[in-house]
């Protein structure tokens, strides 16, 4: 009876110790996470094909970020270029890891929007998610005419959606007052789609917006006479 009684004490020990261990684990903020132990964000290994010049820029740019996140560990620069490592050695999921984390600082940040869409459209070739992040930059900054050009691009190139690109583009000129480099856009579009009538037409606002633009007037010129 006596050694029963020590076996289900040692059995309710062994028990509490390991509840006590998992509340402690899980409500203990102090213990260390991987971030802060620099494990998980600064194992990154390079592809073995990389030349010596590739190799050299990889251990600039990990010192470099590497200093930087000592410094401030919410700079959204260091999530930014972390990110940007991560794309150069192909970690692509990595690399959205990195810019999601700096959306989570900064969720107005264009740079890492346009970076997840850019990765997710050449790397990964998930157009859906592309079209996401590219939507999610206009939102945040509805000036900015490469946004329109990318995302229009990518409706008409990779998407096969050309009515959905003919509308960013004539969305993004009224945003940015008729910005250039949309209106050529356009016409390229246009022409890829064999619309003369439409071509010729911004062919013509173009260059009565921008008179003075040398390149524009030999270019297209000779298609209005």
């Amino acid at each position: 009876m006596r050694n029963k009684k020590l076996f289900l004490l040692a059995v309710l020990l062994i028990i509490t110790g390991a509840i006590f261990y998992f509340w402690l684990v899980k409500e203990d903020n102090s213990l260390p996470t991987p971030e802060e132990t620099n494990e998980d964000i600064f194992s990154i290994t390079p592809p073995a094909d990389f030349n010596e010049y590739e190799l050299a820029r990889f251990d600039e740019k990990l010192e470099d970020l590497k200093e930087i996140y000592e410094q401030d560990k919410e700079d959204v620069n260091f999530w930014i270029g972390l990110g940007n490592l991560r794309n150069f050695v192909r970690d692509y999921q990595g690399a959205i890891t990195a810019y999601q984390k700096c959306l989570e600082i900064n969720p107005l940040n264009i740079v890492a929007n346009v970076n997840i869409a850019d990765v997710y459209e050449k790397k990964l070739e998930d157009f859906a998610k592309a079209e996401e992040y590219y939507r999610k930059a206009i939102d945040n900054q509805f000036n900015n005419p490469d946004l329109y050009n990318r995302l229009g691009r990518l409706y008409y190139l990779k998407m096969d959606r050309p009515a959905e690109a003919e509308e960013t583009f004539l969305e993004g000129l009224q945003k940015t007052d008729s910005y250039p480099d949309l209106l050529v856009s356009l016409i390229n579009f246009y022409d890829q789609q064999n619309r003369t009538e439409d071509k010729i037409k911004y062919i013509k606002i173009l260059l009565e917006l921008y008179p003075d633009n040398q390149l524009y007037q030999e270019k297209y010129s000779e298609l209005i006479e």
